[in-house]
């Protein structure tokens, strides 16, 4: 099947948070928005068609993840990524944030230190501090559009009260694919200290041409039991708000302390039915309209980058590996953080995540979901060359 992601379709009025949610965040009205990391695309036929075929039975009673669930999820791993998946290695969460939450509370105490490499997803940071811990920030080297992890920064940041880190593989909002060395090198350094890796790979799936997604896991044998694998069909197949997650864990006493603490907050069930629908029919049905997908959102990409470069070329384009959101480097203008928001929000109706709140390191940037029609890309860009081209 054919899908056309150059059509606009209208999401105002249809509960979203990204479109409806002005008000909330006490945003303008007339924003447009390019914020949080959803896409503005239909879900494959065969999701649709697969909710809808439930929600004809009149009742939505407590479910079950049935072992058809299991096997769609075991063999999209297998298949596509050579990651070899046992069953009772597999615990659901009602997303992958929670999942953090709650490794936190499972595998550390109150003020151990847990790493991140900023600039990062941000609520890595809340989920340390609101859990009491000290985060640590090892902060990611900027080069050539590019970044990178500063393994010499990491060594020299740990000490004997270094519990985790918290990796984002592919990184969010930096949209690294990282590589097979990369990882090899920040498994060799984190099973010398025996530290625990949370790895939140939800963006997985969403990889550009010419890269690789590794699992972490994957690396070896040694770092697999160090390793608590976090994944979601949410980001790949667009069905966020259905809040469904597999968290991969091999080493069974990090399994039974994970799974202790779901049993303490009453949530060992708390996966909802549609988005187990939605998961095994994405991973059953999904993989053509992914295909369709990455095509369109890479040529989204080259048209961004190449409309920039021609026309604004004191913006700098992050390197897009994988991911839907694009790091846009503004330093040269030299604004403030809170300078070059104002402009986007009130010159440009723009509504974007400025960069410094993925950490320090992301002062001057600014993340753009281009997951969207090409029509909005246009008007987007447009209005950014408008209010920028004399600064």
């Amino acid at each position: 099947m054919h899908y056309n992601f150059n059509k606009t379709i209208n999401r105002k009025n249809s509960f979203s948070i990204k479109w409806d949610g002005h008000k909330l965040f006490k945003k303008n009205e007339d924003l447009l928005p390019f914020w949080v990391a959803d896409m503005d695309f239909p879900v494959c036929k065969e999701i649709k068609d697969g909710i809808i075929k439930r929600a004809t039975h009149p009742i939505y009673g407590y479910p079950i993840r049935p072992e058809k669930y299991f096997n769609a999820v075991i063999n999209w791993f297998s298949k596509k990524y050579n990651f070899e998946i046992k069953r009772d290695w597999i615990l659901s969460t009602a997303g992958i944030v929670p999942a953090i939450n709650f490794a936190i509370q499972a595998f550390t105490e109150e003020n151990d230190k847990i790493i991140i490499q900023t600039p990062v997803y941000y609520p890595f940071n809340d989920a340390i501090i609101l859990n009491k811990r000290t985060p640590v920030y090892n902060s990611l080297i900027y080069k050539d559009n590019t970044w990178f992890m500063d393994f010499d920064d990491l060594q020299k940041k740990i000490d004997k009260n270094t519990k985790m880190l918290i990796l984002c593989n592919p990184a969010n909002p930096v949209g690294r694919v990282w590589t097979i060395e990369e990882l090899k090198t920040l498994a060799d350094i984190c099973l010398k200290n025996n530290i625990i890796v949370v790895s939140d790979e939800i963006h997985c799936d969403l990889v550009m041409p010419g890269f690789k997604y590794t699992p972490f896991a994957t690396i070896s044998e040694q770092i697999s039991d160090l390793c608590i694998t976090c994944t979601s069909a949410s980001k790949t197949f667009n069905i966020a708000g259905l809040y469904c997650s597999n968290i991969f864990i091999k080493n069974k006493l990090l399994y039974n302390k994970f799974m202790n603490v779901l049993l303490k907050n009453g949530l060992l069930s708390g996966i909802n039915l549609f988005g187990i629908v939605a998961t095994y029919y994405a991973y059953t049905y999904g993989e053509d309209w992914l295909n369709q997908v990455l095509n369109y959102i890479y040529e989204n990409y080259l048209f961004l980058k190449e409309f920039i470069n021609k026309n604004i070329p004191k913006i700098e384009v992050t390197k897009l590996e994988g991911t839907f959101l694009v790091f846009l480097n503004f330093n040269r203008f030299k604004l403030k953080d809170e300078e070059l928001l104002n402009i986007f929000e009130n010159k440009c109706k723009l509504w974007i995540d400025e960069g410094i709140k993925f950490g320090k390191e992301g002062s001057g940037f600014i993340r753009l979901n281009i997951a969207t029609s090409r029509k909005n890309i246009k008007i987007g860009l447009n209005k950014i060359y408008e209010n920028f081209k004399n600064l």
